[in-house]
């Protein structure tokens, strides 16, 4: 735990590339969270929630990456931002869900490497690290009900709109697309991925549309997802 403290102290920044990319998502991915309740408060308050979001989801992985000798950087990616753009505008703020404004590149810190088995990257431990992303948005989205509930019996709208925001951001930064976290994953193993997308989707979708927030009913459903793609492909593309 001390190294870790100190490789924190040592190496976690943002540069200024990351900090201006970060606010240019943070304001196009703000605006179209914003859409179906359009004015100024609201759009304000929905760009400090992304950014809040954004930088827990961000500074989580850059962490983790620490901890295993790597160094990540966040890395726009402007698909993710006009096709959003696009869904927001066609639906009328109803496809406001698509949040893939980018995700993370990987780098060696060597002096932190030195004496590790397989020195170089690999997509196992860049899945972990990446898949801390998604992990860290699902805790946040938790904290934040967990305090509406306890302190205003379910009736703060920011911090709902946190829970909210921050699942529908874990779900897609898990899609297996590069450069999104979840083809780190995807990559590093299927059945792995399989399980992981499936108790999260899961979670995130009995959660906003019948305020079911079972994570054993989300890990059985998971498990389910699990065996079947075992069965029906991981197992072919084994043993054919």
């Amino acid at each position: 735990m001390a190294e870790l403290l100190e490789r924190i102290r040592t190496y976690l920044s943002f540069s200024k590339d990351e900090t201006l990319t970060i606010l240019i998502s943070s304001i196009i991915i703000g605006f179209v969270f914003a859409f179906r309740q359009w004015n100024i408060t609201n759009l304000v308050v929905s760009i400090l929630i992304v950014a809040l979001s954004f930088l827990f989801h961000i500074t989580t992985q850059k962490i983790i990456a620490l901890h295993y000798g790597y160094k990540v950087q966040y890395k726009i990616w402007w698909p993710g931002h006009i096709i959003p753009l696009i869904l927001v505008f066609a639906t009328n703020g109803r496809a406001w869900w698509l949040i893939i404004p980018g995700g993370i590149s990987f780098s060696l810190l060597a002096g932190l490497r030195l004496g590790r088995f397989r020195y170089g990257l690999n997509y196992g431990t860049m899945g972990v690290v990446s898949l801390m992303g998604p992990v860290a948005s699902i805790v946040l989205a938790t904290i934040f009900k967990q305090i509406d509930v306890w302190f205003f019996a379910g009736s703060s709208v920011v911090f709902n709109s946190i829970f909210i925001f921050n699942l529908a951001y874990a779900v897609s930064q898990l899609l297996p697309i590069p450069p999104l976290d979840g083809h780190y994953l995807f990559y590093a193993s299927r059945l792995t991925y399989i399980f992981i997308f499936g108790t999260i989707f899961t979670y995130t979708v009995f959660s906003l549309l019948f305020t079911l927030y079972s994570w054993i009913f989300a890990l059985l459903a998971g498990g389910l997802a699990w065996l079947i793609f075992y069965i029906t492909f991981e197992r072919t593309a084994w043993y054919g």
